[in-house]
């Protein structure tokens, strides 16, 4: 039979990875980059790589928090098994010894211990519930997490989207420039040397 101080030790230890959960949940950093335009043709997969960083942190935080929720589930089903078994036991060993005894405080004995297992029990199955709730907590904040991950991303894709056409137009507009002052530096040499050349 395990102890209540055993199942209360495990009740512990979930609420402190529980508290983990939460923890890791508050710590999004989402890192701000910097962007630097030059006179040559722009550098498009700049502030993709730090958009990339941004998306895969997401996940990885998501990634957490759906593992750590599997170890949750795991330990409260566990525990709930051990739990069964334990009653089971208990009440065959209760039934086996109240057939063997007709002495009344041998009996009053044993009823005073079938009470105690009862509270005990009783308080196991509050804290299961108490499990039960959290887990539901963990899955809504999961859920959460999900929502604002898929919504950063199509905010990135957006911006990713405006970053490159803003750098294309620009790239465009400084080539056009280029090639304006190519053709006039070209039609004034070919003016120059049209006056050089002696006329028939």
């Amino acid at each position: 039979m395990i102890s209540g101080a055993h199942l209360e030790d495990q009740v512990s230890d979930l609420k402190r990875r529980l508290g983990e959960l939460r923890k890791a949940k508050s710590q999004t950093i989402v890192k701000k980059d910097k962007e630097y335009v030059t006179s040559d043709a722009p550098q498009l997969g700049q502030k993709t790589g730090v958009l990339s960083h941004d998306l895969d942190a997401y996940k990885e935080q998501i990634r957490e928090l759906q593992g750590k929720l599997r170890q949750l589930e795991k330990e409260k089903a566990k525990g709930e098994e051990i739990l069964k078994t334990d009653i089971l036991q208990l009440k065959k060993q209760l039934s086996s010894q109240e057939k063997e005894s007709q002495n009344s405080d041998y009996l009053r004995q044993l009823q005073e211990e079938n009470q105690s297992l009862k509270d005990e029990c009783e308080k196991l199955l509050v804290q299961n519930t108490d499990l039960k709730m959290r887990t539901d907590d963990l899955l809504e904040a999961l859920s959460k997490k999900e929502a604002q991950w898929c919504e950063r991303e199509e905010e990135l894709k957006q911006e990713v989207k405006l970053s490159w056409r803003e750098k294309y137009h620009e790239w465009m507009a400084m080539t056009g420039k280029k090639i304006e002052e190519l053709q006039m530096a070209n039609n004034f040499l070919r003016k120059i040397i049209d006056k050089g050349k002696p006329q028939s």
